[in-house]
Formats: C-alpha cells, structure tokens, sequence
C-alpha cells in the first residue's frame, strides 16, 4: 500500500519479547517480496508450543479487497528475521480461500479452521505437520 505522503507501506510482522514494554526496538521483523506479506486479512493467531504465527493473507491485485487467488494462511516461526517465506502456506496461487478472515486452531485433532468472508464458510483443514 501506500501512505498519504507517496511512501510505500510495507505490511511486517514484528516480534516482540512477551515482557518487552514501552518503546523497544523488535527482536525480530518478518517482511519484503518473499515473505509474501502483501496485507493482513484479519486477526492472527499463534500456536506457542512450536513458536508458530499464523496469518491470514490478503491477495493482490485490483480487486483484492473483495477477492483473489492469492489470498492465503501462513505460517512462520517466532525465530524468523528478515525476508522470510512461510514455511507452510494453505489457499493461493489458485487455491480455495478468497477473503480469509478468522484462524482458529483445533489442537486434539491437528486442524485449523479459517474463515473466508468471500465464501461465506468456515473451512477445516488438517495440518498435523503444524503441530
């Protein structure tokens, strides 16, 4: 995206020690062309045990405020720096999500479960390699 002055915005995720307070530079930023972070499509969510960020990922393109093939999860890892692909990824290229919204994860049965407003359904994965 782009901010009002001309600069472009890069969407980054930044990470932070759990009892880091005030104005602390992160321990880690995740973010550039090949972490594919084009913009958050809704809340994420972590999974401590394994030290995993999931997130949902807005396609690109003209229309991708209302859909498109790229749009996916990913995943990275809290000890991730720099420009970082996922290490796993669910929905695009081409693949079912279009507007992914929510993550919830099912632990005792090694799924997620994602959201997608464009399909107006909650879809449930089993991922028993995130877990």
């Amino acid at each position: 995206g782009r901010t009002g002055r001309g600069e472009s915005r890069q969407t980054r995720l930044l990470i932070f020690n759990r009892t880091d307070a005030g104005n602390v530079k992160p321990k880690a930023v995740i973010g550039g062309p090949q972490s594919r972070l084009h913009a958050f499509g809704g809340p994420f969510t972590v999974y401590p045990p394994k030290g995993e960020i999931i997130v949902s990922v807005r396609g690109t393109g003209p229309n991708a405020d209302m859909a498109s093939d790229d749009a996916y999860v990913g995943i990275w890892s809290i000890d991730d720096n720099g420009d970082i692909p996922p290490k796993f990824t669910i929905g695009g290229p081409k693949g079912v999500l279009r507007m992914p919204r929510g993550i919830a994860l099912d632990v005792n049965n090694k799924s997620m479960m994602v959201s997608d407003k464009r399909l107006n359904a909650v879809l449930t994965f089993r991922f028993p390699e995130m877990f």
